[in-house]
């Protein structure tokens, strides 16, 4: 079963991100966290996340990135009857949009 993560956004509301073929979690830029996914063509697929300015390098303890890799452990191990879990409250950063790439 592939689980995901559900934020809500200031600005489109509700949204999901699957854990599905997730391969890293960077920092796009100081305001962008990026999923970065596999695919069955060898391509690599991409979700941006939009936030507030995040001062913290990409690795330091309290970032976006070192947050959201955090929580996808966490839901990773956590129990298959919850495929959706809503990670909003978790954040240090309120998420404003998401954009597929």
């Amino acid at each position: 079963m592939v689980k995901f993560l559900q934020v809500d956004t200031a600005a489109n509301g509700n949204m999901i991100a699957p854990l599905k073929d997730l391969i890293f979690i960077d920092a796009f830029s100081t305001t962008q966290v990026r999923f970065v996914y596999s695919n069955a063509y060898q391509d690599l697929n991409q979700i941006k996340l939009d936030h507030a300015a995040d001062a913290n390098a990409d690795e330091e303890v309290g970032s976006m990135v070192d947050a959201l890799r955090k929580i996808v452990i966490d839901v990773a191990k956590g129990r298959w009857s919850t495929p959706v879990v809503n990670i909003t409250s978790l954040l240090p950063k309120p998420i404003t949009n998401i954009i597929i790439d």
